[in-house]
């Protein structure tokens, strides 16, 4: 993001992760500055146990992809 949100604004967040799609309310946390613009951290308030399971399956994925071979 260019400029931050404020800290504690509730929000309406929408984002993709691999396959699956998460809609949900969410709180912004404090901002991280970056090189370019910042990383704003956000706070599930309303997220589903079917959202939550297909979001933890898709970033297991992305860990494993990323991750060494055992014997490398």
């Amino acid at each position: 993001m260019e400029r931050p949100l404020d800290e504690g604004i509730k929000v309406t967040a929408l984002f993709h992760v691999g396959t699956t799609s998460i809609r949900t309310r969410a709180e912004m946390l404090f901002p991280m500055w970056a090189t370019k613009g910042c990383f704003q951290p956000i706070r599930f308030l309303e997220l589903a146990e079917k959202e939550r399971a297909g979001l933890s399956k898709e970033l297991e994925t992305m860990v494993r992809a990323g991750a060494p071979e055992e014997d490398e």
